[in-house]
């Protein structure tokens, strides 16, 4: 599964979801999760808000 998206500066993804609200959607969907997340080119503090 490949889930590209960005984080915004309030730490949510453009359709609002939060960071970890989307996290949890992708392990419900996966059975248990990926083998790991990315976050790429977002502020420490903007994926610590989401």
């Amino acid at each position: 599964m490949h889930r590209p998206t960005a984080v915004e500066t309030g730490g949510r993804l453009p359709d609002g979801t939060t960071l970890a609200e989307a996290i949890a959607q992708v392990d419900q969907e996966t059975s248990g999760g990926p083998l790991y997340y990315l976050v790429n080119c977002a502020h420490p503090e903007h994926a610590a808000a989401g």
